[in-house]
């Protein structure tokens, strides 16, 4: 089992109905492909983390790739993992403030350079520091 870890941005700022087609969408999907996850939407890009078996997580991702509703789709981290961050959430959302995807992604990425050992699920790890920095 993999977590595989994106940022995109979005061509257009989306509306609601459009975030409401893609989370029914890939809650149905990822149920049927036992996939798990959390997408953040800002305004201007998406974060998201994908649980599953690899083959799976990444069949998905390559589909995301090519939606035109991504664009700049860029892999932030992927593992091995021994067990979910977000076990029986097909598709867990957050709305955030507005660029707050974009500027968390330099304590991201200072966070993901500086650390000395293997972190085992960072999917988890980023859901705390998004949920005790926002919430």
């Amino acid at each position: 089992m993999i977590e595989l870890i994106y940022i995109s941005n979005t061509p257009n700022t989306l509306d609601r109905s459009t975030i409401l087609e893609i989370l029914n969408s890939s809650h149905t999907k990822n149920k049927l492909n036992d996939l798990t996850g959390h997408l953040y939407y800002d305004g201007n890009s998406f974060l998201q983390i994908i649980e599953g078996e690899e083959n799976a997580v990444r069949s998905l991702y390559e589909k995301i790739k090519i939606d035109p509703r991504h664009t700049d789709v860029e892999t932030l981290y992927e593992n091995e993992i021994n067990e979910r961050a977000f076990e029986g959430w097909e598709m867990a959302f957050k709305e955030l403030e507005r660029s707050t995807v974009q500027n968390s992604m330099v304590m991201f990425n200072n966070l993901k350079q500086n650390s000395t050992r293997r972190i085992t699920n960072f999917g988890a790890g980023l859901f705390g520091l998004f949920k005790d920095s926002i919430s």
